[in-house]
């Protein structure tokens, strides 16, 4: 039974993850739907993590400069270490940890580093620019687990395929940012994973920077499978108003005839 430091906060009731962790294995052996769906926490704060870990949809987690300066953690390989640790204590089943630098050697000694903190669930991420894809090479002949990040075009997939990258990651809020329009940035995410299956590739296409809730239903009727979302965005698809609704009604019933 895995014991936390610190309570989590499941619904609107503090649960201790060991009740959670007993009765998932009570219900260990009920079935489950198969799917490719990955979801990834964008989030570099302990205390998203616990909370969302226990909504059981989160594959892992994922972070970047951006996200630990304002998560308010530093950005260097001792705190992203503790990090990590938290983050597997609960249960991510991978952390994707982004390198710094502006050479070749600046990028592969920080890979290096991180990768190290565990090499089975640490995933390394690397700038689609020439010197990350040349540190990807070094990354991929040591065994080392890599996503290219920041794509923004389609012939980038191609070269983080090329590379061996495991994930390609693109930024799709930004790329509507660059391309003026909601519907180019559908059609440029859409290209990229057609290039993807045309290959038959196992890389996965991770479609970051999701801005709102129903653009991560749209890319999924295309066909996307694997997403970074942050924590404000997870919790926009619980707040359907139907839904809401619905079980107001419910709960009313219920005390009425309690």
């Amino acid at each position: 039974m895995r014991l936390l430091r610190r309570p989590t906060r499941h619904g609107n009731v503090l649960v201790k993850s060991s009740v959670l962790d007993v009765r998932r294995k009570r219900g260990a052996s009920a079935p489950t739907s198969q799917s490719n769906l990955r979801l990834f926490l964008s989030s570099a704060n302990v205390q998203q993590f616990e909370l969302w870990h226990n909504t059981g949809i989160f594959h892992g987690i994922t972070t970047n400069p951006i996200i630990l300066e304002s998560d308010g953690v530093k950005c260097n390989v001792k705190a992203l270490t503790s990090l990590a640790q938290d983050a597997f204590e609960l249960g991510a089943q991978e952390m994707h940890l982004q390198v710094w630098g502006d050479t070749v050697q600046k990028l592969s000694s920080v890979a290096f580093d991180l990768a190290g903190i565990n090499p089975r669930q640490i995933v390394i991420k690397l700038p689609c620019t020439l010197e990350g894809i040349q540190t990807a090479t070094l990354m991929r002949d040591a065994n080392i687990r890599i996503t290219i990040a920041g794509i923004n075009s389609a012939a980038q997939v191609v070269l983080a395929e090329a590379v061996g990258a495991e994930y390609a990651s693109a930024y799709f809020g930004w790329m509507i940012d660059k391309l003026g329009s909601e519907q180019a940035g559908m059609e440029s995410i859409t290209q990229m994973h057609k290039i993807t299956r045309s290959h038959n590739s196992s890389m996965r296409l991770m479609v970051s920077s999701i801005r709102d809730a129903s653009d991560l239903a749209k890319l999924s009727e295309f066909g996307c499978d694997t997403f970074t979302i942050s924590p404000a965005v997870a919790m926009k698809m619980f707040m359907a108003e139907g839904t809401l609704d619905y079980f107001a009604a419910f709960e009313d019933a219920a005390r009425r005839n309690s």
